[in-house]
């Protein structure tokens, strides 16, 4: 290509690089060097690579340190992937094999869902290469069979930073022969407070390595982090180089007070039953509250279930596993799913606690218009979450999205008079009673059921057990829509939260 040819492919695509001797794209799959089976298998997956993949393949491929910032869903994985496992076969000694003493390859993700997501495409794509790898993340019940994978002399090490760091210090593995390194997600955990963690795993690996880092936005602690650890690096960016959401996703902000939300969701859910749909919540507890309400309301008409960080794993995996396959409809989560949640089909987010910070937005209605496609994101915006009006009102302006009057109103009258008190009085959480009004939702008798939704389908903990006769959940090949009502028999007598 020439320096024109390239200069309009990246003006058209949104690609901006910051760095010296930036590569021309791959355009093509056969451009690629990567093994004849991978491109047959990209091919039939994919028409052709996605503008982050033409753009990091090349640099990745090259050697070069590189920071890159692209939207969910845009093929960032094998973006990052597929040039480890050049790098590996180049770096393996033809008639040597293997070298025992640790992986050459190091994947760093924030969630536990993100790394089997990137183990997932690993095994997909790795195969002609005969590569194997190991993938660790914090859990209960898993470690053993961690253990074991990396007994097997794994090349690649996908994992979280704290069971990565737990590892280390037991002396299972080593990060002696890393030299391809990637920060997958990067401000994400930083924002889960994992920056000792990967500067304590980091200052491990040589420095004689080539370094990724993917981070959606570039806040001063990611910016620290590359100054710290990339050389000569070389940045790319898909789209704006500001904070801003994907313009596919029709954002409407629905300014109400916070015992108006339950009602305007349960109006939502109802009217679109058949929408795939991911609520959030701020904090578990309120996941779970508003989740166990909303099942009440709906009477168990629509498949849901909750997920968060007190779910086991195999709670986790089945309600993700379920909400790909359509058999859950819902599914009310907590910012653990914000980030790496491998579902291409999401129509509708609906935050409905307004997150804290504006990235953490922009990282939820990120979850639908995936890959192309269109999605909407409806937001439950109270007095409260006034700091966040102006920042809020950028990226709907950025987006090229109305910015209610309400909240352009806010952006200068933060406090609306005689609201704060009662809106606190609303928001207490601490206690015991329901927040909005009527029974108290949890005690000791009804929270353990439904903490359980997720391990077993056999009507009374929806999860492990997917063959039981007696649940409406009748296996992988004889599905009926799930009864939240079964889970809780007995909340099934009239329920009133407004009461």
């Amino acid at each position: 290509m020439s320096a024109q040819e390239v200069n309009t492919w990246r003006s058209k695509s949104e690609v901006t690089t910051v760095g010296t001797a930036v590569p021309n794209p791959i355009l093509k799959f056969e451009q690629a060097p990567f093994h004849a089976n991978t491109i047959t298998l990209l091919k039939q997956n994919f028409s052709s690579p996605s503008v982050i993949q033409s753009q990091s393949w090349p640099l990745a491929l090259s050697g070069r340190d590189m920071v890159a910032s692209a939207a969910t869903g845009s093929g960032k994985t094998l973006g990052f992937l597929l040039p480890a496992f050049e790098h590996i076969k180049n770096n393996t000694p033809a008639n040597s094999g293997y070298r025992r003493g640790g992986p050459l390859a190091l994947i760093l993700a924030p969630t536990r869902e993100l790394a089997q997501q990137i183990q997932a495409e690993c095994n997909k794509f790795s195969s002609s290469y005969g590569i194997r790898n190991a993938c660790l993340f914090g859990g209960q019940g898993n470690r053993y069979e961690q253990t074991a994978q990396l007994s097997r002399d794994p090349q690649i090490l996908i994992a979280t930073p704290g069971r990565l760091s737990d590892f280390l210090a037991s002396r299972k593995t080593s990060l002696s022969n890393i030299s391809y390194l990637v920060l997958d997600e990067a401000d994400r955990m930083l924002e889960m407070g994992f920056e000792e963690h990967i500067r304590e795993i980091v200052n491990q690996i040589s420095t004689d390595r080539q370094t990724l880092m993917w981070s959606a936005t570039w806040p001063k602690s990611v910016e620290s982090l590359a100054k710290d650890y990339f050389k000569d690096y070389i940045r790319v960016n898909i789209g704006s180089m500001e904070l801003s959401a994907n313009p596919n996703i029709k954002q409407n902000v629905l300014y109400c007070s916070t015992n108006e939300k339950l009602k305007m969701l349960q109006d939502h859910l109802l009217s679109h039953p058949n929408s795939k749909t991911l609520v959030f919540c701020q904090t578990k507890r309120n996941c779970e509250e508003v989740g166990l309400q909303i099942g009440q309301l709906t009477r168990g008409t629509i498949p849901m279930a909750t997920l968060h960080g007190d779910k086991t794993q195999q709670q986790r995996n089945n309600i993700l596993e379920d909400f790909r396959a359509n058999i859950l409809k819902v599914v009310f989560a907590t910012d653990v799913a914000a980030r790496g949640l491998d579902v291409s089909d999401i129509e509708t987010v609906i935050n409905y606690d307004f997150p804290s910070n504006i990235e953490t937005y922009v990282h939820r209605i990120g979850r639908t218009a995936r890959a192309g496609k269109k999605g909407q994101a409806i937001s439950y915006f109270t007095d409260q979450d006034a700091s966040q009006a102006k920042d809020l009102a950028e990226v709907l302006k950025k987006a090229g999205q109305p910015v209610p009057e309400a909240i352009a109103n806010l952006m200068t009258q933060k406090n609306r008079s005689g609201s704060n008190n009662s809106r606190s009085q609303n928001n207490n959480r601490s206690g015991s009673s329901n927040p909005y009004g009527g029974k108290p939702l949890f005690n000791a008798n009804n929270s353990t059921n439904y903490s359980n939704y997720g391990n077993n389908r056999n009507s009374s903990n929806y999860g492990n057990n997917r063959n039981s006769s007696n649940s409406n959940y009748r296996g992988r090949d004889n599905r009926t829509s799930h009864n939240i009502f079964d889970d809780f028999p007995d909340l099934k007598s009239d329920f009133n939260p407004f009461r």
